[in-house]
């Protein structure tokens, strides 16, 4: 699945259907019914609506969101992943943010994790990622330390078992994977 969705997105020469590509197959790969790509605006420091998933991005028309404000600005500010736990086990703080959150407010939609789309050290924008059967965490998402995804890839790389072995092995402890 990987392979195509990299073959998907490596095809795209428009940068409106690189950032449709994107959100589609990153929905598709983790099982969402709906994403959201926000990019930020260094001009205004806000985050413009960029592209959606089964998501009208009409219903977010009249929302002017700063980009150290809500779940996306905590993406930014933190350049880390959010999981957002199902409703029964947030804290009273989860609940007020997602409440209050001006994207879950006019789309309706339930999101599960919120990921930033880094080059460098710098946050470009946001990836949401909502309506899934299953719950995502901070221990199953590789989203969420990217890093530990890229070691797990290449330990079963083919020739490369025996050199980063211990990295996967360490990986899988850490993720229980």
């Amino acid at each position: 699945m990987l392979y195509r969705s990299a073959q998907s997105i490596s095809g795209e020469l428009e940068l409106q259907s690189l950032l449709d590509t994107t959100a589609a197959e990153a929905a598709k790969t983790v099982g969402a019914r709906a994403a959201i790509l926000a990019l930020v605006d260094p001009d205004s420091d806000e985050f413009i609506w960029s592209s959606g998933y089964n998501l009208d991005l009409a219903r977010l028309e009249r929302v002017n969101l700063p980009t150290n404000e809500a779940i996306g600005g905590a993406v930014v500010a933190r350049k880390r992943s959010i999981t957002i736990p199902r409703e029964e086990a947030r804290t009273p703080q989860e609940r007020e943010l997602i409440e209050n959150d001006p994207v879950i407010q006019a789309t309706g939609l339930d999101f599960h994790i919120a990921v930033p789309l880094i080059s460098g050290d710098r946050v470009h924008g946001v990836m949401g990622l909502a309506e899934m059967d299953h719950e995502i965490t901070p221990r199953t998402s590789s989203f969420s330390r990217p890093s530990a995804g890229r070691q797990a890839l290449r330990s079963r790389t083919p020739g490369c078992t025996r050199r980063h072995g211990g990295t996967w092995r360490r990986w899988r402890r850490r993720t229980g994977n």
